[in-house]
């Protein structure tokens, strides 16, 4: 079984070939069916064009924000699986806006694996970015935004990693915003740009740093 290309991508596509005794195959196929109808009925206008590919679960939330309404704080996805030389391996992506609970998760991953006799290794780590209640800098730049475009920007807590915790976590109390252009299918084969959205954020950036800020 393979799928999958990078660790921080929720997989578009994966395959597996599964053998099973000659004498088995017709109760394999018809459990298959009943579990796709069963998914199929759930999701009914959601997906009409549903077929089950793949029984992997995937996409794990393990805790929401408590400060966010329905933000997700902590989960972890399978990026890539393989089976390479009789041995399979699992490259998932663990976030989380808070670094205590982020390692808490990678222990737990870790004593799993060691409960089943694989081995297991936590790389390429970077470190969360928990929300920020009072944010001098966000207020400045709504007021950016308002006098420039006369309404109020939408403020989106995110679930991502960005480099903005890496900085804050070499910069005590540092106050960060993220920013930037209009982007489509992100992390896939489809990924876009707006150009014209590029130029949008480059005035509105000049103008906030440009901009006094209030008494």
């Amino acid at each position: 079984m393979k799928g999958g290309m990078a660790d921080n991508a929720i997989p578009k596509e994966a395959e597996a070939e599964i053998l099973v005794r000659e004498a088995d195959r017709e109760e394999v196929i018809s459990w298959l069916d009943a579990e796709a109808s069963k998914i199929r009925e759930s999701l009914q206008n959601a997906d009409s064009g549903f077929v089950l590919e793949k029984l992997f679960h995937n996409g794990i939330v393990v805790a929401m924000s408590k400060d966010v309404e329905g933000l997700v704080e902590t989960s972890l996805n399978l990026g890539v699986l393989s089976v390479q030389e009789e041995k399979m391996r699992l490259q998932y992506a663990v976030r989380s806006s808070i670094d205590q609970d982020k390692g808490e998760l990678c222990r737990h991953m870790l004593e799993i694996a060691e409960r089943m006799g694989a081995s297991a290794s936590v790389r390429n780590e970077y470190p969360g970015w928990a929300y920020r209640k009072d944010s001098p800098l966000r207020e400045k730049m709504v007021r950016v935004y308002e006098e420039m475009y006369g309404k109020k920007p939408v403020l989106e807590a995110i679930h991502a990693g960005l480099e903005c915790g890496i900085l804050a976590g070499k910069i005590k109390d540092l106050d960060c915003v993220s920013i930037g252009p209009d982007l489509e299918n992100v992390h896939t084969a489809q990924e876009s740009m707006s150009v014209d959205s590029v130029e949008r954020v480059w005035n509105y950036l000049l103008d906030v740093l440009t901009m006094k800020d209030a008494d």
